[in-house]
């Protein structure tokens, strides 16, 4: 493994490594100890806010921001997320008549991140408000409701439809014996999501109502989402039901190497039934210091949301 610490190539490596990478919603994270009884990592008195990068195999963390350092005794371990300190600042900001591309680049103006639309958004909104939020957040929450997510790696921002990354062929099937133990099946039936009714008032007077159905087994559920169209009230309800729907079949499992990656579609041939079939990764534990990693995999979802 080679990292480096404020672009300086540290040859003291760490006795552990761990990089939790994630398909939307979350910054990557690095977690490495370091066994510092020379006096090393600590002679380099690293503050919040400095860099460090680790690199094993085909997986580079890139830049990753310091965010917490802890020593105890002969130790030092370095806790790092993805994102600049910058993104993490609340701001205020509302907007008229406004595409969800314009809404994105403006949201993180400030944030020192590039912005990358793997596939783009074609919605536009009468009114939209950020209120002492961090922006990240902010568009997390927009764009899931449009079935869409955001991604940091490497300083970049990621936009990208999961419904489409959803439809990708398969490239790899795995067996139970691909993986170093036996891999782990759930469910959460309880969270799951049938119906979605929603009953708005728009500021001047109109009345919007609308029911959709996700056409599984599940709970009933009734909104006061803020919505301008029945349109919106549509998608935005679909979206409400994928955020749930979708953790209906997950499978999680190790494997001694550092492979594969998150938004990767993998067939899983010997699983339980319901577990059976295409599986989109969702998040990578990849334990750069033991050349391992865990996969964490949902079935894509069926039906028109």
């Amino acid at each position: 493994m080679t990292v480096y610490l404020n672009n300086n190539l540290i040859t003291d490596l760490p006795n552990s490594c761990i990089y939790m990478v994630y398909l939307e919603g979350r910054c990557s994270s690095l977690t490495m100890t370091f066994d510092d009884s020379e006096g090393t990592i600590t002679a380099m008195e690293l503050k919040k806010g400095d860099t460090v990068q680790a690199i094993e195999g085909n997986i580079d963390t890139g830049d990753m921001y310091i965010s917490g350092i802890d020593y105890s005794g002969s130790l030092a371990a370095i806790r790092a997320l993805s994102l600049p300190l910058s993104a993490f600042k609340t701001f205020t900001r509302s907007w008229e008549n406004v595409s969800m591309t314009a809404l994105i680049n403006d949201a993180l103006e400030n944030t020192g991140l590039d912005i990358k639309y793997l596939d783009k958004p074609a919605f536009t909104y009468k009114e939209a408000a950020m209120i002492e939020e961090e922006p990240l957040k902010f568009l997390s929450g927009k764009l899931s409701l449009e079935g869409f997510g955001i991604r940091i790696e490497n300083n970049t921002a990621f936009v990208f439809d999961e419904r489409e990354l959803e439809k990708q062929d398969y490239e790899i099937q795995l067996t139970k014996d691909d993986f170093s133990e036996e891999p782990k099946y759930s469910t959460d039936d309880a969270m799951l999501i049938s119906e979605v009714q929603n009953t708005y008032t728009t500021a001047d007077g109109r009345e919007i109502k609308t029911t959709e159905k996700s056409g599984i087994e599940g709970k009933i559920i009734r909104l006061n989402m803020a919505v301008d169209s029945v349109g919106e009230s549509v998608r935005f309800s679909k979206g409400t039901m994928r955020l749930a729907n979708r953790n209906e079949y997950l499978a999680e499992g190790s494997m001694e190497n550092l492979d594969h990656s998150v938004g990767e579609i993998l067939y899983l041939s010997d699983a339980p039934k319901g577990h059976t079939g295409e599986n989109l990764i969702y998040m990578v534990k990849n334990d750069l210091a033991n050349n391992k990693q865990t996969l964490y995999m949902r079935r894509p979802i069926e039906g028109d949301y």
